[in-house]
């Protein structure tokens, strides 16, 4: 029997593929169609060829010169947005955290207010004055309402508020007990005047009772921080307005340089008119972001710096009203009164510095006179109270309408220091308020000017390619 044998087959050629198998582009590859490792598919390299021949010669370098028109244009729409917009958001971050200092300002103006009455209604030895009542009533009401305030508008701050208004709510009961023993002229209501003076200004640094005048002190400083944080990044913005100059109005100028210089033609309208609208946008921008910027900068170097010692000092007066009661209440009881004069004296003399400050910054009295008017009252009455206290105690409780009296010439410093800090306030908002609406119209601006340039260079560019084809 014959034995068949199957003749030797030929070498398969590397990167053959049978006919049935699909090549990469999904049809037969046919018998013939070999791939060599490390070749790229012919699709790939025409792909390449084509490219390299969009960007070969004099049409290829004028594309190159076109997209970087378009990309500078775009610059001024990215870039000129956000510094405009960047200048405009911190001009109102400055303003809203300037608004929540004066809120946090005037809650501890308020709770000193209620406790410079508590403690002169105290002396009337149960017969507090239904003037004094109120004005307490109300000054607590305030107080609250701006708590809840100042947590609604600056969220992070409102842990501590809450801390400050369970204070609130533990010194104000301390408060009535005081009042409804001093009724029966106990002693025991004394104790509660001292704890509600620990809840108002704290333990003296034992760490026990923070109090509420020392968290809102915390406060204050951290909203006085939040705005100069704010006008740093407001300087941002100029850095970032520079930078939108140089490349755009550097890219579009390059340009037309080296357009000029490649078909020695020196003028290319499209491209010019792209230039023009460039440095018309951010001429007018820096004009405007200048000008914000030192209205800022004069805000808070003028209205803001007196906002923040008139309310300095009223705090530090009813600090000293305070002090001012509870010497001659000590004075009456036999108890130590040389620390509470001495609150007093620290007090006014702070308070008259800060006034000080004022009248230099805004050229006003903004109520020196009223301060040394009633320092001049409360020596007659201390004077008065060594050798007839209840005479004293009397004249200390006498009604705020009559100016001649202690009282009274409180009240004309609270009026005056009043007057002058809603004044500063409502011009430490226009002023931070003034430059935002122009700098966010110019954002917007900033955006079209950059598309209409970006269209403009394009068919300037356009304009010399049909002269290749």
């Amino acid at each position: 029997m014959t034995q068949l044998t199957t003749p030797p087959r030929a070498p398969v050629p590397s990167g053959y593929r049978h006919p049935a198998v699909p090549g990469p582009s999904g049809q037969p590859a046919g018998p013939f169609e070999i791939l060599v490792p490390g070749r790229r598919p012919p699709a790939v390299s025409q792909r390449r060829a084509a490219l390299r021949t969009t960007f070969e010669g004099t049409p290829g370098h004028l594309r190159l010169l076109g997209i970087t028109a378009v990309l500078s244009c775009l610059v001024l729409s990215l870039v000129g947005f956000g510094a405009f917009t960047a200048r405009a958001n911190a001009l109102a971050s400055a303003r809203a955290d300037a608004a929540q200092l004066i809120r946090v300002q005037e809650i501890a103006t308020q709770l000193v207010a209620a406790d410079s009455l508590f403690t002169n209604g105290y002396l009337a030895d149960g017969f507090e004055s239904a003037t004094n009542l109120a004005g307490y009533d109300e000054a607590i009401r305030e107080a609250s309402s701006l708590i809840a305030e100042a947590a609604a508008a600056k969220p992070s701050d409102a842990r501590a508020l809450a801390a400050v208004n369970d204070g609130l709510t533990e010194y104000t009961a301390r408060v009535a007990s005081a009042r409804a023993n001093n009724v029966h002229a106990y002693q025991v209501s004394t104790g509660y005047l001292r704890q509600a003076n620990v809840l108002l200004r704290g333990d003296g640094g034992t760490g026990q009772v923070k109090g509420m005048l020392p968290a809102l002190q915390t406060l204050m400083t951290d909203s006085a921080g939040r705005v100069d944080a704010a006008y740093d990044d407001s300087r941002l913005a100029t850095w970032l307005l520079l930078f939108t100059v140089l490349v755009t109005v550097g890219g579009l100028v390059t340009v037309q340089v080296r357009l000029a210089r490649r078909t020695h033609r020196y003028l290319n309208v499209p491209l010019v008119a792209s230039t023009v609208i460039a440095l018309l946008v951010l001429g007018v921008g820096a004009v405007v972001m200048m000008s914000a910027q030192t209205q800022a900068d004069d805000v808070r170097d003028t209205s803001y710096r007196v906002l923040q010692n008139v309310a300095r000092a009223r705090i530090e007066a009813y600090t000293a009203k305070s002090a001012e009661s509870i010497t001659l209440i000590y004075l009456g009881t036999g108890g130590g009164h040389a620390a509470a004069q001495k609150q007093f004296q620290e007090s006014t003399r702070e308070a008259s510095e800060r006034l000080r400050d004022v009248a230099a910054a805004s050229r006003g009295p903004a109520g020196r006179a009223e301060l040394a008017a009633w320092q001049a009252k409360h020596a007659a009455v201390l004077k008065l109270a060594a050798s007839d206290y209840r005479s004293a105690a009397k004249e200390a409780t006498k009604n705020a309408s009559d100016p001649a009296s202690l009282n009274g010439s409180f009240a004309a410093l609270e009026k005056a220091t009043d007057i002058a800090l809603e004044a500063h306030a409502a011009s430490v908002d226009r002023g931070l308020l003034a430059g935002r609406g122009p700098l966010l119209v110019l954002s917007w601006l900033a955006i079209l000017a950059g598309l209409v340039a970006a269209v403009s260079s394009w068919a300037g560019i356009a304009q010399r390619l049909e002269e290749y084809r």
